[in-house]
């Protein structure tokens, strides 16, 4: 599994390095970011926990689309520290229309197994995701609206734990985001989802996240809060939205440097 996985990683690197070598016309971009996060509980807490992740985003534009790769890993900053590489994502979009204001934009992205967890557990081959997504802009205001469609394939319907594995997921999301200052900026963003099992077991979810952004030249900090659970009570009678809770939310810092 191992080796799979360093095959994986090292083979799409190194081709999107490629890419990013020839430099004629500028048609590639690379994002590299670290994040910080914790939650609310106090440090010395049998709930308190801590931890960082690091994100890769190449990107190339091939005029008529453009296509992105993400590769992703997480590290306990507690206990065992463990370092684990994270599923990627091969992803593709393209803008559609323009009118006035706004833009209506479509992307597709396929999953790229290389978690332990997909690998071993879930036994995941893929995810195939279609997203389209209408943008209103308005000067420095934007706002967009982003529907979602996720169907994953795995080896069995069941995970080695006995868990179901999902085999759709569908969702919303709405973001908005103001630009201050050529400096500074801030985002909203709520997202539902609801993911059916196999065996038609449903579940749905929410998340929101807020963020301020500090901005200079390619270089660029985030300090964000966030927040993702259950969208019903236990008894399932009751919408259950919170958008801060000291038990479930997650404060982050995040330094980042596009090219």
């Amino acid at each position: 599994m191992l080796k799979r996985t360093l095959l994986i990683f090292f083979t799409l690197t190194s081709f999107f390095t490629m890419l990013s070598a020839s430099s004629a016309a500028k048609k590639w971009s690379l994002d590299l970011s670290s994040t910080l996060n914790s939650n609310l509980y106090k440090k010395k807490s049998v709930d308190h926990s801590m931890g960082s992740s690091f994100d890769a985003s190449f990107g190339y534009d091939f005029s008529s689309f453009n296509s992105n790769l993400s590769l992703s890993a997480s590290k306990d900053l507690q206990g065992l520290r463990e370092f684990t590489l994270q599923d990627g994502a091969l992803s593709f979009s393209k803008e559609l229309q323009t009118y006035y204001n706004f833009s209506f934009s479509t992307k597709m992205a396929l999953t790229i197994p290389l978690s332990e967890a997909s690998q071993k557990n879930n036994r995941l081959y893929t995810a195939l995701g279609i997203s389209p997504s209408l943008t209103y802009t308005n000067k420095d205001l934007s706002i967009s609206l982003t529907p979602s469609v996720l169907v994953q394939f795995h080896e069995l319907k069941t995970a080695k734990l006995g868990t179901p594995n999902t085999q759709y997921a569908l969702g919303a999301s709405l973001g908005l985001s103001y630009q201050f200052t050529d400096v500074i900026s801030a985002f909203l963003t709520g997202a539902l989802k609801k993911s059916i099992t196999y065996n038609g077991f449903k579940k749905d979810n929410y998340s929101t996240s807020q963020g301020l952004v500090l901005s200079f030249g390619k270089l660029y900090y985030v300090f964000s809060h966030s927040i993702g659970k259950a969208l019903l009570n236990t008894r399932g009678n009751n919408i259950n939205i919170d958008l801060f809770d000291s038990r479930n939310s997650i404060v982050g810092f995040s330094v980042g440097h596009t090219f």
